[in-house]
């Protein structure tokens, strides 16, 4: 699987410690920027994206500009293989598509799609 090719990139829903789950339920739909600390903070960890486990590298550096929430992302798999991109994040996996990020040439490289809440799925983009 090559997660560089933007058909490829996932969605994956990595807070599932329970300090995390908290303010999950404390967050608005206009307040995604309250999930980038925790996003930040899972350096090292690591997350399943289709039954294999891959190693946060690095979350990437926060984007101020227009396009997704984080560039350069590194991802580690098994294997060895590193993967790099960028970074989207939205509370709720349909945000992809309501914001219109499949259709958008700024998200062409996003490896990794973070909900807050859903299950890991293939980004759609045309």
């Amino acid at each position: 699987m090559m997660l560089s090719n933007p058909h490829n990139a996932f969605t994956v829903s990595p807070y599932a410690a329970a300090d995390d789950l908290n303010v999950m339920d404390t967050i608005a739909d206009n307040e995604e920027s309250r999930l980038y600390p925790i996003w930040e903070k899972h350096k090292g960890r690591l997350i399943e994206i289709s039954g294999i486990f891959y190693r946060i590298m690095s979350p990437g550096y926060r984007n101020p500009y227009a396009g997704p929430d984080y560039r350069d992302a590194v991802l580690s798999s098994p294997n060895g293989k590193v993967v790099r991109g960028d970074v989207e994040i939205h509370l709720k996996e349909k945000h992809w598509i309501q914001h219109g990020h499949r259709d958008d040439i700024n998200y062409a490289h996003v490896i990794l799609h973070v909900v807050g809440a859903g299950k890991a799925s293939h980004v759609q983009q045309t």
